[in-house]
């Protein structure tokens, strides 16, 4: 924002008349010396036709030279310009066009210039008729002059050009001969001095140079025979333009800046009518200069705030000081957008105001980050408490089951037990394993939730079959846990009903709703089924009659690490992750979940799913003992107990089980045992991975392949699919449903 009161400043404070054309030659700013030179006040030039500066005459004499402009060259003139007062006063001006497409013109009062230039002409001719007068005019005008013939040398030269040159003084000048000079060689300077000797070529031009006492500059150089009559000499009149250079470059620096600045700018009259914007103005709002040219920004006013607010900040800018603020504004399709502001007077040399800028930012979407940024803060600090919480317990929470497991199995091998009881501590062992597989099933789930690497697999299956193998393993598990009097009931349909959607996903919803179930159940009942809606949409349900859920708790209870009662003194344990996923798993099926409950009196959990019953039945493999006696299976796998468990798994089947170790190993027994029937292929092997092994063993082979790794995201599913595996089983394997998979193939 300072930068842009900067241009201001410097451009009130140039030596030079400024203005600021559009291209119907319409002035639409102007700095302090234009309105000093002309005689006129800023405000009479505004919004006037450049011509009111010059007479008729003039203009037919020397026209504007659009042309010239339009091709980005810079014009330089020199005319007469006429005041307010009918004063002619001579004038060097030079425009060129700006990117926006409007005109700058930089007028400079050349009075001096050609009063010296005539005395200069006048003393030369009366030369020989007064040749001191002459040296003295030559030796004192503040312009630098120096005289060359046609050798190259110099003839004359006087203080002022040696002091813009850097020279010691003017006699130590003299003694170098400009077409000797390497600074000069080449340069357009030379050239032109050239041209003047051979065509008597009259030359006012800017050259940017460095003197042989290595002083660099920007000159202005008016060359031109030194002579009426032959060209055996060139007179050179030279003023240093380097700082006026400067200054010209830093109006073109602000000058640009305004109309690529990220800012927008409008600048106004005394009156708050708009005389200026610039280019992210018109495109920020959508409004054409035309539109709101002579408007006042109350073009843009959106009605949101209060009449006070803008008389504070009339009542601030005319009394001299800068007023900041926000508002909210409308664009011209009627969008409302923020902006911060900040409107500063600017005062004429008198002091008093004269114009108003104002320079906005649009800060909708800052706006929304303040708002965004809040609330995240909030959430954060909600999330710390309880990933505090969650981390605070999570010890307890893998602790206790390894404690049981470690425990039992260490008074079965170390001490010779009943048979109930070994039975009851392997029952104890099996049902605390699942706990801690599920506790590091549930943080590995939420982590792939998170960053949406979970895939849908849907299948067909039978309603019926799945509920049942649901029910029978929770009825087991509660059975073990006798310190709870809670019954499992079913509710289900007689009937057999077939549904296509993913089994595991759906298995593992009831597992989370079930599991909470049975933590705030400590008697009673847990009742799981589903009743059909719609004739053929099933809503599926867990209801308890535990301590239920209260009004407030029922919106946070499916959010991550989040229990009814997460404080660290809280009655009932777990991870707070189960219905988090149960909740994240519906969703990814485009499901929805709901709860019914009041505190103290149960809680009843339902979600449905966009899946319809299906009006076919198809063939199950049902759970009966298989007979593989004349079947061989290659088990490729480098864990020895993985082996042995499969060994166990299918010793019954009577199956006969080969092995391999690696992935080369697996090939070479393909090769050379002809009578292989399937292939249980894991992924992770040593010098040839499962994929690479069985990629080459299907480009020869058709024998059957299931897949049997910790690895089964959806990504390497896909793998495996792609080189021609048919199935594929998730370690921990469960024995029924590796039968089943085998029994499909075999």
């Amino acid at each position: 924002m300072d930068l842009k009161l900067d241009y201001r400043l410097i451009l009130d404070e140039a030596p030079d008349a400024v203005l600021l054309i559009n291209n119907e030659l319409i002035i639409i700013e102007l700095n302090r010396q234009a309105s000093i030179l002309s005689g006129y006040s800023q405000t009479e030039l505004l919004s006037t036709n450049v011509a009111k500066l010059f007479s008729e005459e003039e203009l037919q004499k020397k026209p504007f030279n659009i042309d010239e402009i339009e091709r980005n060259k810079i014009v330089f003139l020199e005319r007469n310009l006429r005041t307010k007062s009918g004063e002619i006063i001579p004038v060097e001006m030079k425009s060129k066009k700006l990117s926006d497409g409007n005109y700058l013109s930089i007028i400079r009062d050349i009075s001096e210039r050609i009063k010296a230039r005539i005395e200069l002409h006048n003393s030369y001719e009366k030369i020989k008729l007064n040749e001191f007068s002459f040296r003295n005019l030559f030796n004192n005008i503040p312009l630098g002059i120096f005289i060359i013939n046609k050798n190259g040398t110099i003839e004359g030269i006087n203080n002022a050009m040696a002091n813009i040159l850097g020279a010691p003084s003017a006699e130590i000048s003299k003694k170098y001969n400009i077409f000797e000079l390497n600074k000069l060689k080449n340069t357009e300077l030379l050239s032109d001095i050239k041209e003047c000797f051979n065509e008597g070529t009259n030359f006012y031009k800017v050259y940017n140079y460095t003197s042989v006492w290595k002083k660099k500059l920007f000159v202005r150089v008016h060359i031109l025979p030194a002579e009426k009559k032959g060209n055996d000499k060139v007179l050179a009149i030279v003023e240093d333009y380097t700082e006026q250079k400067k200054k010209e470059f830093q109006l073109k620096i602000l000058s640009e800046g305004l109309n690529r600045t990220p800012a927008c700018v409008v600048v106004t009259n005394k009156e708050g009518e708009i005389i200026f914007v610039n280019e992210k103005f018109l495109t920020l709002t959508g409004y054409s200069f035309r539109e709101v040219e002579g408007k006042t920004p109350r073009i843009l006013k959106s009605g949101h705030h209060s009449l006070e607010l803008y008389q504070d900040l009339w009542r601030t800018i005319t009394s001299g000081k800068n007023w900041t603020g926000e508002l909210l504004n409308k664009k011209k399709n009627g969008e409302l957008y923020w902006e911060s502001t900040m409107i500063a007077p600017i005062k004429n040399e008198q002091g008093e105001i004269a114009h108003y800028m104002a320079i906005k930012e649009d800060i909708t979407e800052k706006k929304k980050v303040q708002t965004e940024l809040r609330r995240a803060k909030e959430k954060a600090e909600e999330s710390d408490r309880l990933k505090s919480s969650f981390l605070a317990n999570m010890s307890h929470e893998i602790r206790t089951p390894l404690n049981a497991i470690l425990g039992f199995t260490s008074l079965i091998r170390d001490y010779k037990l009943e048979p109930e009881k070994s039975e009851k501590f392997l029952d104890l062992i099996q049902i605390n394993s699942k706990q801690l597989l599920n506790i590091i099933n549930d943080i590995l789930l939420i982590s792939k939730l998170q960053i949406n690497e979970i895939k849908l697999t849907p299948s067909t299956f039978p309603l019926h079959d799945f509920f049942h193998n649901l029910f029978n393993t929770f009825q087991q598990e509660i059975h073990v846990q006798d310190t709870k009097n809670l019954k499992l009931i079913l509710d289900i349909s007689d009937s057999e009903i077939m549904i296509k959607a993913d089994k595991n996903k759906l298995a593992t919803v009831f597992s989370k709703l079930i599991r909470n179930a049975i933590k705030f159940t400590q008697e009673g009942t847990i009742t799981i089924g589903y009743i059909l809606q719609e004739k053929d949409k099933p809503v599926f349900f867990v209801k308890d009659t535990g301590i239920g859920v209260s009004k407030e708790k029922q919106q946070i209870i499916f959010q991550k690490f989040r229990q009814a009662d997460d404080t660290k003194t809280r009655k009932y344990g777990g991870t707070g992750l189960g219905l988090s996923i149960a909740k994240a798993l519906i969703d990814l099926m485009k499901g929805k979940i709901w709860i019914e409950s009041k505190e103290g009196e149960g809680a009843h959990f339902y979600f449905s799913l966009p899946i319809n019953i299906l009006n076919k039945k198809e063939d199950i493999n049902t759970k009966k003992e298989q007979n593989w006696q004349n079947k061989t299976i290659l088990v490729v796998d480098d864990v020895y107990e993985s082996v042995l468990l499969i060994n166990e798994i299918l010793k019954s089947t009577g199956v006969k089980i080969i092995t391999a170790s690696d992935g080369i190993e697996a090939i070479e027994k393909v090769d050379t045992v002809p009578e292989i029937d399937l292939i249980l292929m894991d992924l992770q092997l040593p010098r040839l991975n499962g994929i690479q092994a069985a990629q080459k063993i299907k480009s020869h082979k058709n024998i059957p392949i299931i897949v049997q790794s910790a690895f089964m995201e959806e990504d390497y599913r896909q793998q495996c699919k792609k080189v021609g595996c048919n199935d594929y089983i998730q370690k921990p394997i469960n024995p029924d449903e590796l039968k089943l998979k085998i029994a499909n193939l075999l």
